[in-house]
């Protein structure tokens, strides 16, 4: 398909002025003309693309002209409803308007991976409140709409701790630290009760590993201040209560993560040891990207100046039925919802969008 240059896409923007309303046509004038800042996010980069324009002309080539052939064929589609959401969700939103707990999500992962909440299975079959599953946290997510009261007293509890360095002594894993720490090598010491040499190594590792556990298992990131990764995961986990208590508008479900939890569950090994460095490390690692992407990329909220915008437009008189179609299809495609940016106590609310729908 050949490339379509700048003058190309202004003019083939008024073969849509009956299908999209004139300030979002006057958005996409802006921004084809460098006037407006297009980001896009990626789950591979943290970061926004830096070539804004090559962005939007790939997303309008691909997604609603259909390429030149098809300039003049132009139908209200799947494909323009899926161009108006990027515009609108993630396209005009930078950075500096989401919620300040999804920018630290954004700029600070390692520190947030590694002080991530978690509960392991082997405190659930061998702790002290052992084979009471109603108690577990996996539990109370689950059944998150009957139970939000007590998710919500279990998040104002939580505070923060280097799950790396909590292990006990005697599930202990000792690692070959190496300065890359995705290298790392880990050993399991499983040792037999009935050897007498294993007794003594056992001994050995207890007594030693409160001094050498942060220089053999895990670098933890400390970017940021205690009160403030606090707050963060707090409000990432009052953000996802919100998402999974309105299961029919945010179809988490369809995106593979209705059921699963915001905190890591560690798994055992069948003799009753946590599962390998290397594997918690990962689950916590895809824990925290499931939440960027759920939070910021497939369900994001929207932005007051653009929510007004999608609001004004819907509200015209002026709109024709189809066209009206066509925007409230967009607010319900991952669900339409606004939340402040108070750090620590956020909120969030359904969008009058969805409520008029």
């Amino acid at each position: 398909m050949q490339s379509l240059s700048k003058k190309q896409l202004l003019d083939s923007l008024q073969f849509y002025e009956g299908i999209y309303h004139q300030k979002t046509l006057d958005r996409l004038e802006r921004i084809v003309r460098g006037k407006e800042k297009y980001c896009t996010r990626n789950r591979a980069i943290k970061d926004y693309t830096k070539n804004n324009q090559a962005v939007l002309r790939a997303s309008l080539e691909n997604k609603v002209y259909g390429g030149t052939e098809q300039l003049n064929q132009v139908k209200v589609s799947k494909n323009h409803i899926s161009l108006l959401w990027e515009l609108y969700y993630l396209g005009s939103q930078p950075r500096s308007v989401l919620p300040l707990h999804l920018q630290n999500l954004l700029k600070h992962p390692l520190d947030l991976t590694t002080h991530w909440p978690y509960e392991r299975d082997h405190d659930i079959v061998f702790g002290e409140k052992a084979h009471d599953l109603r108690t577990s946290l996996r539990y109370l997510w689950k059944e998150s709409k009957k139970k939000s009261d007590l998710i919500e007293e279990a998040i104002n509890n939580f505070q923060s701790q280097k799950w790396l360095l909590q292990k006990h002594p005697g599930n202990v894993k000792h690692t070959n630290y190496q300065d890359d720490f995705l290298d790392n090598e880990t050993v399991d010491y499983n040792p037999d009760t009935s050897n007498e040499h294993s007794n003594t190594l056992l001994s050995f590792l207890k007594e030693s590993v409160q001094q050498e556990r942060q220089q053999l298992i895990f670098p933890v990131h400390e970017e940021l201040n205690e009160d403030i990764r606090n707050n963060t995961i707090k409000d990432v986990m009052r953000h996802y209560l919100f998402l999974k208590n309105h299961p029919n508008i945010f179809q988490l479900f369809a995106a593979g993560a209705y059921y699963a939890t915001p905190i890591v569950n560690i798994p055992m090994t069948i003799l009753g040891h946590d599962v390998g460095i290397k594997r918690m490390r990962n689950i916590f690692y895809r824990k925290v990207a499931l939440m960027r992407s759920t939070l910021i990329e497939e369900m994001p909220p929207l932005c007051d100046p653009l929510h007004d915008e999608l609001q004004s437009i819907i509200a015209d008189e002026n709109l024709d039925k189809k066209t009206r179609q066509l925007y409230k299809k967009v607010a319900c495609k991952s669900g339409t919802y606004t939340a402040d940016g108070k750090l620590g106590s956020s909120s969030f609310a359904l969008s009058s969008l969805m409520l008029d729908l």
